[in-house]
């Protein structure tokens, strides 16, 4: 497998290979996510969430300044968009106009290490709890609906969750260390992924990374295929991968590029 590592920070991108179409428009705050309906989601400094279409245009803004900084948006569902604050370990559900649909405070429920969340196939959330190592399942109403076993001895001490990953069958958890631990659609924990040859950055549905000197590529970890997709000629700045679709930003400008 060839070197990779994660994306660093410059003024401007280029892709080389040609595609179906593309988009640029401007934004204000940076890239947090994209819906299946190729809406592009930002979050400024003042912690404004704006949505906008695949086009550019400004469609709804939210503002929370109450809750500290904004860590996630998972937009799997644009008629069901979480929010994650994790200073206040408060999740916040928005509708598909950014409209509050519901607040669940963690700690009500006894969640008290909360380290990344993600919404479920079933319209659900899972909820990855440090202090117990636990990944657990509960409503968007906040009702705890099942978890896993203690999954301390699977892990090292150092133990950081960075993000949930959820595909059709699976739930992966990745940590610091570049580890995917592999759990059921039940989350019962199966086995633990190691990754070699460098740092990913990760894109979940399906897995993409991205090297410095070759570009993306698509990663299927139980097929054994490790897949070059396309070719970007200098590092971007921040950029989220989906099936068929890069996003993309430089600056204030975004640009959606099919391939």
């Amino acid at each position: 497998m060839r070197t990779v590592l994660q994306i660093g920070f410059v003024v401007f991108w280029c892709l080389t290979t040609t595609s179906s179409w593309s988009i640029t428009f401007p934004v204000k705050g940076r890239l947090i996510t994209i819906d299946p309906l190729q809406q592009v989601y930002t979050v400024d400094s003042l912690q404004t969430l704006r949505k906008y279409d695949r086009k550019g245009e400004l469609l709804f803004e939210y503002n929370n300044r109450n809750l500290g900084q904004l860590r996630s948006c998972d937009a799997r569902d644009p008629f069901g968009v979480l929010l994650f604050y994790p200073e206040f370990n408060t999740l916040i559900l928005l509708d598909r106009t950014l409209s509050p649909l519901s607040e669940v405070r963690l700690e009500e429920i006894g969640i008290f290490g909360t380290q990344t969340v993600a919404s479920s196939l079933d319209k659900q959330i899972w909820v990855y709890d440090q202090q117990d190592f636990k990944l657990k399942k509960i409503s968007r109403q906040g009702r705890l609906l099942q978890e896993s076993v203690d999954l301390s001895r699977w892990m090292p001490n150092d133990f950081r969750a960075e993000r949930l990953l959820i595909q059709k069958e699976v739930l992966f958890l990745v940590s610091s260390r570049q580890q995917l631990l592999h759990f059921s659609p039940f989350g019962q924990y199966l086995k633990t992924l190691p990754i070699e040859g460098g740092h990913f950055h990760f894109q979940q549905s399906p897995f993409y990374y991205f090297s410095d000197t070759e570009g993306l590529y698509l990663w299927e970890p139980f097929r054994g295929k490790n897949e070059y997709v396309h070719s970007l000629t200098t590092p971007v700045e921040l950029l989220i991968a989906r099936p068929q679709l890069l996003v993309c930003q430089s600056g204030n400008q975004v640009e959606l590029y099919t391939f």
